[in-house]
């Protein structure tokens, strides 16, 4: 696993390895499974069919790995989705998909 590319992408790598009690390889195996994770993919589904319900409860899945995972970025960016949601202030809701779409992807190709 590339730290440095970790790092360069925003992933808070000291604090997330706290979280797994200090265990870097244990982190290292959760990084990887990110790759695996379908939670955006079942979010943007549902965005399509506009069940907005189904897309706040998967895009707040992602965020909570995004958390754990010190995935700064892909968390901001599932936090606006998870918020406007809640709100009920859907009109900026595709682009706000698509930047966590985009996130989503640089995080993989960071753990990669």
């Amino acid at each position: 696993m590339n730290k440095e590319k970790l790092k360069a992408y925003g992933v808070d790598y000291e604090n997330a390895v706290k979280r797994f009690a200090g265990n870097e390889a244990l982190y290292e195996r959760f990084l990887k499974k990110l790759t695996e994770d379908n939670h955006l993919a079942i979010g943007e589904q549902a965005m399509k069919e506009e069940r907005y319900e189904d897309v706040l409860e998967a895009v707040h899945a992602l965020k909570g790995v995004a958390g754990t995972l010190g995935m700064t970025e892909l968390f901001q960016a599932a936090s606006v989705v998870v918020a406007s949601i809640r709100k009920n202030e859907i009109s900026h809701l595709q682009e706000q998909m698509a930047k966590v779409h985009t996130e989503f992807e640089k995080a993989c190709e960071a753990v990669s």
